[in-house]
């Protein structure tokens, strides 16, 4: 179990959902544990790090679209950076998804209720709107 999900946090910049770790057969205690014994450490909104990976700007970027749900996608002037349309950091980070619920975050939401799954692409291993 491990291995898998290191493997798709590798994928994913060393971030990882709690849901993914379920869905590799984690149970909610054995995440806790591994949060407490310092293997994990958490984000926000069931949104883990691997302790030990490179803190970077994809890193980042990961954190935050996965922290808004499943189908949430970098965008905007985040998006423009995944696809090297600009040369340096955009600054804020922007997200968008269908539907969010009003939380003040270190980054920009926006909302779309035209975003379809057609509209997001993997890059980097961010979803990002194409």
């Amino acid at each position: 179990m491990d291995g898998l999900l290191a493997d798709r946090a590798a994928e994913q910049h060393g971030v990882f959902t709690a849901a993914q770790a379920t869905a590799n057969g984690f149970s909610d205690e054995q995440i806790r544990r591994r949060v407490e014994s310092g293997r994990y450490v958490k984000y926000e909104q069931g949104v883990l790090i691997v302790a030990g990976s490179p803190r970077t700007r994809l890193q980042d970027i990961a954190c935050a679209v996965l922290s808004v749900g499943s189908r949430a996608a970098a965008s905007h002037r985040t998006a423009a950076e995944l696809w090297d349309m600009s040369s340096r950091p955009t600054g804020k980070i922007e997200v968008v998804t269908r539907r969010w619920r009003r939380e003040h975050r270190h980054f920009v939401v926006h909302e779309s209720m035209d975003l379809q799954p057609s509209d997001v692409e993997t890059v980097r291993g961010i979803p990002t709107t194409s």
